[in-house]
């Protein structure tokens, strides 16, 4: 999804795949690697995330996101999920990520 905000303050969401702006409720969701494999990417996810929160609370459309949610992928171990009500939230939890598990099969 493509996140612009506009000089008016409006925020367009976009899907790249059909073009169409995405109206109503809006919801973010991470399904993070968090195997060995993927350590310096996980960092990425933090940082990014910050990012667009701070980057929406700029323009004051930081309640545009209305449910964050974070599923940790750990091969073989998928979850919990975990809920949030804002994307401040949504990159903390991103940030306590720490890579595990992953070394039952290895990569080919």
């Amino acid at each position: 999804v493509a996140v612009q905000v506009s000089e008016s303050q409006d925020l367009s969401l976009t899907c790249p795949h059909c073009q169409n702006e995405c109206n109503g409720d809006r919801s973010v969701a991470y399904v993070v690697d968090i195997t060995g494999s993927m350590r310096n990417d996980i960092g990425q996810v933090c940082q990014r995330t910050r990012e667009m929160a701070s980057t929406l609370a700029h323009h004051h459309l930081h309640d545009s996101i209305q449910r964050c949610v974070l599923v940790p992928f750990g091969d073989p171990v998928i979850g919990p999920p975990q809920f949030f009500t804002a994307l401040d939230q949504l990159a903390d939890a991103a940030c306590d990520l720490r890579p595990s598990g992953g070394v039952d099969c290895p990569e080919r």
